[in-house]
């Protein structure tokens, strides 16, 4: 057997545009080393256009349909693949990478030995951190440096590896497989541990824990094997493989660092898509799209990006709402009210959630997504067709159960509401001030009936700028007197009265180009209150 065609090359796919267009680059650039066909996997965890698989497919490489691994932490998909490569005998080495790396050669690769990994660029999760999650399954930390300090730390352990690239051996792989996973599982199990900025690290720090607990430790790769353009950095190496995350330009190709090595590396990578022009033509016709009229610019996002808590939770969303709406909303307060709903339901799988008000809007996808029971309710008279989605803004009637049909869509006055089921959140986005105080008061009496005791009530509110009033417009017309309408401290007293206790409240102010500032609320409900 050849040495370059004892390999397997691998990635797994959750598809969004933007992964969509880095499987390709992954792809280009195996085929363009002359890697057969037959040994490069491609691994798909969720919905795909059809066109887009017509066109993988025209490949002929490996197409396999994998279940997410765990919807409770979508960074864990990784470990799909390992099922695939322990069944497989016709191989020494498999090349687990993620979509967005892109292999310019291969020349001076000389394995050896079991696994091989870079160690992470930065110390994530802390030191402090690991040593936690270690101390608990009576595992010790083997000491090492990263590839770059963070806030003056640069210490973690030794196979906290980036997870870009994996290469691993045949025989070891089986060894590692059913430890990898179980490690993986019970850090997405522990979540608590890690903390929110570092939970989604579950399948790094599990393979670290595999790997401790078999007393092996991973040969390092040189940071040319796993090169991060994302990352400022001075070391003018010629890279290897390149990570390159998100850094493309609008015709798909890798942006330059400024580094000579690096940038030779990058135009090899660039020429290469260049030279398929039918697969950049297909890409763009593919990935690339006419833009909605409600679709946020490109300048816009990139400032949400800077401003946003969670970039990785954007990024998601605005994926998700443009592959099945074909825009992601203009209304720039959305950037944070939507992230900020789908932070409070990271590790809460199978959760039954209820959304009043749901309108045209990626959080109940991205709830489905995540393994939640979702259940959306909306008068809006206006029915969203999927024939006239060129028209469509944030505001209608959407039966999400036309694309996801594990989604429920009720459309009917949430107060009228008639179910059996009780559910463990309901929230609403935007959606409490262009309500009258009657139909609000209604609306939280149905609430408090339709939640489980200690169930969790989020609103975000718009709230009239450098005031305490609640917004009192809807579709812009006033919907009653300001002082019949409200302000936060009355809501605050109406949710006390429904038997509701905040927990947490937080107002945004200042949102650019908004009208008005945003209330977070989460409560809880701790009695039942009919009044």
């Amino acid at each position: 057997m050849d040495i370059i065609n004892s390999y397997k090359f691998s990635c797994t796919l959750d598809y969004t545009p933007i992964m969509g267009v880095q499987t390709v680059i992954w792809l280009n650039n195996l085929l363009a080393i002359n890697i057969r066909p037959c040994d490069i996997f491609i691994h798909i965890v969720n919905d795909i256009p059809k066109e887009f698989l017509d066109f993988l497919k025209s490949k002929e490489v490996n197409i396999i349909k994998k279940q997410v691994f765990d919807c409770r932490n979508g960074y864990c998909n990784k470990l799909v693949q390992l099922d695939t490569f322990s069944k497989l005998e016709d191989y020494e080495y498999v090349f687990l990478m993620d979509c967005d790396t892109a292999i310019v050669d291969l020349e001076g690769l000389d394995l050896e030995v079991k696994v091989y990994a870079k160690i992470v660029d930065f110390p994530n999760p802390p030191l402090i951190i690991l040593k936690t999650i270690f101390d608990a399954h009576q595992l010790q930390v083997s000491e090492t440096l990263t590839t770059f300090p963070s806030n003056n730390e640069q210490v973690t352990d030794w196979n906290n590896c980036n997870g870009g690239v994996y290469v691993i051996s045949k025989d070891f792989l089986k060894e590692l497989k059913p430890l990898w996973k179980k490690y993986t599982l019970w850090s997405i199990d522990n979540a608590e541990l890690f903390g929110k900025e570092y939970d989604k690290h579950a399948d790094q720090v599990g393979f670290a824990l595999a790997m401790a607990s078999l007393n092996t430790k991973v040969s390092h790769l040189g940071i040319e094997w796993n090169y991060p353009t994302h990352v400022n950095s001075e070391k003018n190496i010629s890279p290897k493989i390149v990570h390159y995350h998100q850094n493309y330009d609008d015709e798909f190709n890798l942006k330059k660092i400024g580094l000579s090595n690096v940038d030779e590396a990058i135009d090899v990578i660039n020429n290469r898509l260049d030279a398929k022009w039918y697969d950049k033509t297909c890409l763009k016709k593919l990935i690339m799209r006419k833009p909605h009229p409600r679709d946020i610019s490109r300048d816009t996002l990139e400032k949400a990006f800077t401003q946003v808590k969670r970039i990785d939770l954007l990024y998601r969303i605005v994926d998700v709402s443009r592959f099945h709406f074909g825009f992601y909303t203009a209304h720039y307060p959305r950037v944070f009210e939507y992230t900020w709903i789908l932070e409070q339901f990271e590790n809460k799988s199978s959760s039954k959630v209820l959304d009043i008000g749901a309108g045209v809007c990626p959080v109940p996808l991205c709830l489905d997504d995540m393994g939640m029971q979702v259940t959306t309710v909306d008068l809006h008279p206006t029915l969203r067709l999927a024939k006239d989605k060129e028209s469509w803004n944030e505001w209608g009637f959407l039966d999400y159960g036309t694309l996801k049909p594990s989604i429920k869509s009720i459309h009917k006055d949430f107060t009228k509401v008639k179910t059996f089921k009780r559910f463990d959140c309901i929230y609403s986005i935007s959606v409490i001030e262009h309500m009258h105080q009657s139909m609000r008061l209604k609306m939280l009496k149905k609430a408090s009936k339709l939640l489980r005791q200690n169930g969790e009530l989020l609103l975000t509110i718009d709230i009239a700028p450098d005031t305490e009033n609640i917004w009192n417009y809807s579709e812009g017309k006033l919907v009653e007197s300001q002082e019949m309408h409200g302000t936060m401290s009355s809501f605050r007293k109406e949710l006390i009265a429904f038997g509701f206790e905040i927990v947490f409240e937080t107002i945004q102010r200042d949102i650019y180009e908004s009208r008005t500032d945003v209330w977070y609320v989460k409560a809880e409900l701790k009695r039942k209150r009919l009044l």
